[in-house]
């Protein structure tokens, strides 16, 4: 067991739990740059700035890059699912969401009986 282990479950719960976030910050995004393509883009460029800080302070530096280049061709398609899945999610949010309930303020009001 590796010392990371207690901390893998709540990891994975709350990987869980924000993914709706996710879903609903991208979706929101796309509307200040132009589209989910472009949203998707700037989830991809600030994520990529996060795990490479987050490499050197755990890792203490990057992979060489004949390592990286080793790899087989279909390592480089978790790249491709993860930009699918972002993308997808945020043109399909809107549709997930359904629709909006009323506020509170267009209910009728009700006059209770008083005792």
């Amino acid at each position: 067991m590796t010392r990371l282990a207690p901390f893998l479950l709540p990891l994975a719960l709350a990987a869980g739990a924000l993914l709706p976030a996710q879903f609903g910050v991208n979706s929101h995004l796309r509307h200040f740059v132009g589209g989910p393509v472009a949203a998707a883009a700037i989830s991809f460029v600030v994520g990529m700035f996060v795990l490479a800080v987050t490499a050197l302070v755990v890792q203490r530096s990057l992979p060489p890059p004949g390592s990286v280049a080793s790899a087989p061709w279909w390592a480089w398609t978790g790249g491709l699912l993860g930009e699918f899945f972002v993308l997808a999610s945020i043109v399909l949010a809107r549709l997930a969401s359904g629709p909006r309930p009323p506020s509170l303020s267009s209910l009728p009001s009700r006059s209770w009986p008083r005792s």
